[in-house]
């Protein structure tokens, strides 16, 4: 704060002007300030995505929550005493929140995930689809549809075709599986069904909040 309006302004002189200058002036202020951008850029994006009534979102969830992550991660270079701060928050809120069967098993089912290199099969993807067989709304035969996991996953059949290869990034997921999934009806079912659901970004917009709360905590 050196501009001659300020300076010579009556304020500047007073307790509160003094405390102004001396946060606008310290350059780990702006660190910090440069740091919730960075930190909270991956998150605004995956509000945006998730925050529509109208676009099916719920296959992007899962895997925006991993990127959003890794954008944060990488912005510590890995440095896992620098990151885990942030990233534990974020698991906090995301396992509370967010973390549905729904939301792992649309990750699973969406083959532009799927069939991506950088596709990570844990365990709990697999098993949160699995505990979604056992609803009969979403799954009439929970064997069956087991069994057609393996076509899906070797690209068997249909799901071998080029035409479904080439359509996986031109077409919405719960589309993709309406044109190409007839090998797999039960898994078809499923997945149609999921992929074509919205989703809330209230759980996000929490994180969000926190977020802000406990890095100002840290500044103070």
């Amino acid at each position: 704060m050196v501009d001659k309006y300020f300076t010579s302004h009556k304020l500047s002189k007073s307790v509160n002007g003094k405390m102004v200058n001396s946060i606008i002036l310290d350059s780990k202020f702006w660190d910090d300030c440069f740091t919730t951008v960075m930190l909270v850029g991956p998150l605004i994006k995956l509000l945006r995505l998730v925050d529509a009534d109208e676009t099916p979102s719920l296959n992007i969830v899962y895997e925006g929550m991993q990127r959003a992550k890794i954008a944060i991660k990488t912005m510590f270079r890995n440095r896992k005493f620098e990151y885990t701060p942030y990233t534990s928050i974020l698991k906090i809120r995301w396992d509370k929140y967010l973390k549905r069967d729904l939301h792992a098993a649309a990750y699973f089912l969406n083959p532009d995930f799927f069939y991506s290199e950088k596709f990570v099969e844990k365990a709990n993807i697999l098993r949160s689809l699995l505990d979604l067989f056992d609803i009969e709304t979403l799954c009439d035969d929970s064997v069956a549809a087991m069994q057609e996991i393996q076509l899906y996953r070797n690209r068997k059949e249909n799901f071998g075709r080029k035409s479904a290869l080439k359509a996986i990034k031109r077409l919405e997921p719960s589309e993709w599986w309406r044109l190409h999934g007839g090998s797999a009806p039960n898994l078809q079912k499923m997945a149609i069904r999921l992929l074509h659901q919205t989703s809330s970004s209230s759980g996000c917009e929490r994180n969000w909040n926190l977020f802000e709360q406990i890095h100002s905590k840290r500044r103070n």
